[in-house]
């Protein structure tokens, strides 16, 4: 507060210095060209003085220059269709900690409306809603009422939008309490969820082995995730049951450019219980065997197999599995590997995600934005 006083008490002070030093040259008579060049002086250094402050401000008083203000952003839920009791929140926002950040999902087309209300006239506060990418501002809040702002979006695309509220350091405030209300409309019954536009769950860390192979098989629609209090989980080391892979397998059967053949459910499935490795193998490997064009390279006779199994059938479809590289990835993949052991939801997205990629016609998939190479055969 001292700062924003000392910042518009200098140029007041300068402005009457100078015109009363105006006005005392000009009293002596003949002397009227002193008075205009005083009053042109004034005016024109009150005026820079009031442009490089502005300067100053938009420079040092934009709270988003950081770009990891959004790596803390928490969902914030808009209730869509029912914009006469909308959503609110009581926050508080302090110096130093950086921009309160949220994120929300929404469908293209949607029409979203922020409003942030302070218990001061100058909420000396900045609202900002920025695009998917996390890098365009899309809209700034405005100044609607004495320490009301608001602002209305519709979203060009179908996406995550991210709302930041962050303190001007110009203004000088240590904190500012404000309400945040959201209102929204769309033409869907319910906006996409943040796991189906990316794959992304809240329980798999960033350096989980099958992270990538959980977010393709989710954005895929194979593998689905559920929500808790916690946010969108996959549980990637729970057991897969039956009947999770039979719809994880007619799902990227129907999404696979290859053609459509007779998908039949595997034995077992409509009795449930979980599947084992050999489940998840065997049903891939037959699927794979249906597909026109070939998809499975035949195993040579002098193959050295990783796991020799009792049974002749599912020591076969192994071999095939780990020869087309059906197998890659697989964290523990040794001699001493059970095919007859549950598998898990991170092992059937790893063998399912390489599954797909042996379904494209060119050999060659999108897995969460990169693009992965088919294996020669043989190689893991």
């Amino acid at each position: 507060m001292k700062r924003v006083f000392i910042q518009a008490a200098l140029p007041a002070a300068a402005l009457v210095a100078i015109s009363l030093f105006a006005v005392t040259i000009t009293r002596t008579p003949g002397r009227s060209w002193p008075f205009a060049l005083a009053t042109a002086v004034c005016l024109s250094s009150w005026g820079a003085i009031k442009l490089r402050g502005r300067r100053r401000s938009r420079k040092q008083g934009d709270p988003f220059t950081s770009p990891h203000w959004r790596e803390t952003a928490t969902p914030i839920s808009i209730p869509w269709h029912s914009s006469s009791t909308p959503g609110d929140a009581d926050l508080t926002i302090r110096r130093g900690s950086g921009p309160a950040a949220y994120y929300f999902c929404a469908e293209q087309g949607a029409s979203v409306r922020v409003t942030v209300e302070t218990p001061t006239e100058r909420p000396g506060i900045c609202v900002r809603i920025f695009a998917p990418d996390g890098e365009r501002s899309l809209r700034e809040a405005h100044r609607e009422a004495p320490g009301r702002l608001s602002l209305t979006l519709t979203t060009p695309a179908a996406g995550i939008y991210y709302l930041g509220i962050g303190l001007l350091p110009a203004t000088g405030l240590v904190e500012q309490r404000f309400r945040l209300t959201l209102e929204g409309r769309q033409t869907g019954e319910a906006p996409p969820s943040k796991y189906q536009l990316t794959g992304e769950v809240d329980d798999v860390a960033t350096w989980h082995p099958y992270r990538e192979a959980i977010r393709h098989m989710v954005a895929l629609g194979a593998l689905r995730a559920t929500t808790t209090a916690g946010g969108w989980t996959f549980r990637p080391d729970a057991s897969l049951s039956h009947l999770e892979l039979d719809k994880a397998l007619s799902a990227i059967v129907a999404r696979s450019p290859a053609g459509s053949p007779a998908f039949s459910v595997p034995t077992g499935a409509l009795a449930g219980g979980d599947a084992t490795r050999a489940d998840v193998v065997t049903t891939a490997v037959k699927t794979l065997e249906k597909r026109r064009g070939h998809v499975l390279t035949p195993v040579p006779i002098d193959y050295r197999a990783t796991v020799a199994a009792a049974d002749p059938h599912i020591s076969r479809v192994l071999h095939s599995a780990e020869y087309n590289g059906l197998l890659r990835g697989i964290i523990g993949f040794r001699s001493d590997w059970d095919p007859g052991h549950p598998v898990s939801r991170g092992e059937a997205a790893q063998i399912l995600s390489n599954m797909t990629e042996l379904l494209t016609t060119k050999h060659s998939v999108t897995v969460a934005g990169v693009a992965q190479t088919r294996p020669e055969p043989g190689r893991m």
